[in-house]
C-alpha cells in the first residue's frame, strides 16, 4: 500500500524561504501505519514568527484509506529574536546546508518524478 504526500506554501510560509518542498511516496508494509519523510527548514535568523506549511496526503493505493486526516498544518516555531548583525548566507554552515537541501529536492525530482527510478543514494536519504 502506499500514499502520495506533499507540502504546500500558506499564508505565512513559503518554499524556499521558510522550507524546502517535499513530496514523495510512502510506501507501507502489511500491518506498517506510520512512516516518516524530512522536511527541511529554513533558520535564516531573521525574527519572522511562526509559520504554518500545510501536508496533504492524495492517492492511497493497494486498498488503503486516508480516513478523515488528509491534510494538517505544520508549525515552523520560529527561534530568533532581535535583528542578525550579519548576513545568514555569510555562514558556510548556513551557506552549505542550502545549497544541500535545494540540490538534494531537484535530485528528487529529476531521479524520480522523470524516471520513476530511486536509485541507492536517494534511497539511502529517504
Amino acid at each position: 500500500m502506499s500514499c502520495y504526500y506533499q507540502t504546500y506554501d500558506t499564508s505565512t510560509a513559503t518554499q524556499k524561504s521558510d522550507y524546502t518542498l517535499a513530496a514523495g511516496t510512502l510506501n507501507f508494509a502489511p500491518g506498517e501505519t506510520s512512516k516518516s519523510f524530512p522536511l527541511f527548514i529554513v533558520d535564516n535568523a531573521y525574527p519572522q514568527g511562526n509559520h504554518l506549511v500545510l501536508l496533504q496526503l492524495h492517492n492511497p493505493t493497494g486498498g488503503a484509506s486516508l480516513g478523515d486526516f488528509r491534510s494538517v498544518g505544520v508549525t515552523i516555531v520560529d527561534n530568533d529574536s532581535g535583528t542578525p548583525t550579519t548576513n545568514p548566507l555569510d555562514n558556510a554552515q548556513f551557506f552549505v546546508r542550502q545549497h544541500y537541501f535545494d540540490f538534494w529536492i531537484a535530485c528528487l525530482i529529476s531521479r524520480v518524478w522523470t524516471t520513476g527510478v530511486v536509485d541507492s543514494c536517494i534511497a539511502a536519504r529517504m
